[in-house]
C-alpha cells in the first residue's frame, strides 16, 4: 500500500489553511502546493469540485477519484472489497442529513459493518487507510462541515459492538 506519510500531512494543513472565502495570494500559494504534491504522486489527486457527493460514473457509491486511489493499494480481493464497503460507507455518511436521526443512524451502522469488515479481512494498515479515506472523502469545506455534521449528530449515542462477518460482498 503507498503511504503518503508528510507529504499528505503537509497538504491537508494546506487544504485547510486555503478553505478561507477570498483568493488571496496565501490560498493561490496554497492551491499551487496541493497541485504540485497531486502532479508529483506525492499524494492522490482527488475531486474538489462543488457538491457533497463527487462523480461516481460506475454508480458504485465511491467516488472516481476514490476508486482510482483504492485501486494502486496492493491489497488482495477480498481486502479491496472490504476498502470499498468503508469508502461507500464514508461517502454515505455525506449523503446522511444531520438533521435526520434515522438516516444518521444507518450511515452509522453501515461504517460500523464496514470497518468491522476491514478487521474481519485482514486489511493491512487498517488505520492508516481509515485516516486516509476519511481525508479523502471530506476533503473540501463544504464535505468536512458535512462529515463534521454527521459525528456532531451522532455524539451521545449509544451504540453496539457488531461481530461476524459485516462484509457486503
Amino acid at each position: 500500500m503507498k503511504r503518503y506519510g508528510p507529504a499528505l500531512a503537509c497538504a491537508c494543513l494546506v487544504l485547510v489553511a486555503g478553505c478561507g472565502a477570498g483568493g488571496d495570494a496565501q490560498q493561490d500559494s496554497a492551491a499551487e502546493q496541493v497541485a504540485a504534491l497531486e502532479a508529483g504522486g506525492d499524494i492522490p489527486a482527488l475531486d474538489r469540485t462543488a457538491g457533497l457527493l463527487g462523480p461516481d460514473a460506475d454508480g458504485n457509491g465511491v467516488r472516481d477519484d476514490i476508486d482510482r486511489y483504492l485501486a494502486g493499494l496492493a491489497l488482495e480481493p477480498t481486502q479491496a472489497s472490504a476498502a470499498e464497503q468503508f469508502a461507500r460507507a464514508l461517502q454515505s455518511t455525506l449523503a446522511a442529513d444531520p438533521a435526520d436521526e434515522a438516516a444518521v443512524r444507518q450511515a452509522a451502522l453501515g461504517l460500523s459493518r464496514a470497518g468491522q469488515c476491514l478487521a474481519f479481512r485482514h486489511v493491512p494498515n487498517r488505520s492508516g487507510l481509515i485516516t486516509a479515506l476519511e481525508g479523502f472523502t471530506a476533503d473540501t469545506r463544504e464535505r468536512s462541515a458535512r462529515y463534521m455534521g454527521f459525528n456532531r449528530a451522532l455524539s451521545g449515542s449509544v451504540s453496539r459492538l457488531l461481530s461476524g462477518d459485516t462484509c457486503d460482498g
